[in-house]
């Protein structure tokens, strides 16, 4: 039995950003993956292959930095490696930093944070408007933990992966660039490498019109028609998706691919400790009265449709019943449905509730 890999694409796409959906699920099965002695890779656009990936220095890292509370890390005084740089230099440099901006701004003044008095890092942290930016916030706190060990990574070039005959591929998340599936075929083709695909839905093929934009699901469509060119099997979340795929597979006159319903899992368990936050007291939640939506706040969603169910049921029952709880980032093009609903005095505030991630 050979080797198997998960190939890295959604999460390292979306290292500087809070992490939702498809890289999310595409962590977890990294994770549980590593833990049964399988490895990591990604594409490498200089090496034209795939090359490895560190799991603990290159993956999880990223993580801590996304899951970090800014505000808290700000006013930390001892919270990372041992200061590169001292006193008024460092001062400078923070300085400078400021003055850059973006996110090469945000990673000079991560590098030398642990340098400044709590007073001094907040300070410039508000200039660069940190606490407000997620991205700038995640390329600050990951520059802050890792020091110049981080930077040595990024100059590293690993050596290409040598796979052999028996060797598998899954790849759990969106492959955006032409080049990773031309080379997937090439190992599948050559090198007898088996390949799996997790498939999450089609829907900027079959409703566009909850896509961002042409060329989003231009780019969408070229990398379902490109896994149909490279992969053994396919596995999706629920029946409706795989029976939507096979309709696809069938559509496009290719050969029949065995698509597998392969369920998401949460690792919440009724042993999960409770814990609170300032935000979830605020919402002043009836223990065990409630639903949690957790999901970006976009239209293809369908938080308007949760809406209008509870809308029904505060007709029918009128303050007895359980609160709705959206929870998650604003997403693309959910501005009117937000206004919509946030305008209902009725309901808002008091039987659904918003929590921002």
């Amino acid at each position: 039995m050979g080797t198997q890999y998960v190939y890295l694409s959604s999460c390292l796409d979306a290292r500087w950003e809070r992490r939702t959906g498809i890289p999310r699920v595409e962590y977890e099965i990294a994770r549980e993956i590593v833990e049964r002695g399988g490895k990591l890779i990604t594409f490498s656009k200089m090496r034209r292959r795939f090359v490895p990936v560190d799991f603990e220095k290159d993956v999880q890292r990223i993580i801590r930095a996304q899951d970090q509370n800014l505000e808290s890390d700000l006013h930390d005084p001892g919270n990372g490696p041992a200061r590169l740089v001292r006193g008024t230099l460092a001062s400078a440099a923070a300085r400078l930093a400021a003055i850059i901006g973006g996110s090469a701004g945000a990673t000079v003044f991560g590098l030398v944070s642990n340098s400044l008095s709590p007073q001094l890092r907040q300070s410039i942290a508000t200039r660069m408007r940190l606490p407000a930016n997620v991205n700038l916030a995640i390329h600050y706190l990951d520059a802050r933990s890792q020091g110049l060990g981080g930077l040595a990574r990024w100059v590293e070039r690993p050596v290409p992966v040598q796979f052999q005959r028996g060797d598998a591929i899954i790849v759990p998340g969106i492959i955006w660039k032409t080049e990773p599936l031309e080379e997937l075929a090439r190992l599948r083709r050559e090198h007898g490498v088996l390949i799996t695909a997790y498939v999450h839905d089609l829907i900027p093929i079959r409703r566009p019109d909850y896509h961002t934009d042409a060329l989003g699901v231009a780019r969408f469509r070229a990398y379902i028609d490109g896994l149909l060119r490279c992969v053994d099997t396919f596995c999706v979340s629920s029946e409706f998706v795989a029976q939507d795929l096979r309709l696809f597979i069938c559509e496009n006159g290719q050969l029949e691919i065995p698509v597998y319903k392969v369920a998401l899992c949460a690792n919440i368990s009724r042993g999960s400790p409770a814990r609170s936050t300032p935000r979830l007291d605020a919402l002043e939640l009836e223990p065990h009265n409630f639903v949690l939506y957790v999901s970006t706040f976009s239209p293809r969603k369908n938080h308007m449709g949760a809406y209008l169910l509870w809308r029904r049921l505060f007709s029918a029952r009128g303050s007895h019943m359980p609160s709705l709880v959206f929870a998650g980032q604003r997403g693309w093009n959910a501005r009117d449905t937000f206004t919509q609903m946030s305008r209902d005095a009725a309901m808002w505030g008091r039987h659904i509730h918003f929590v921002e991630a």
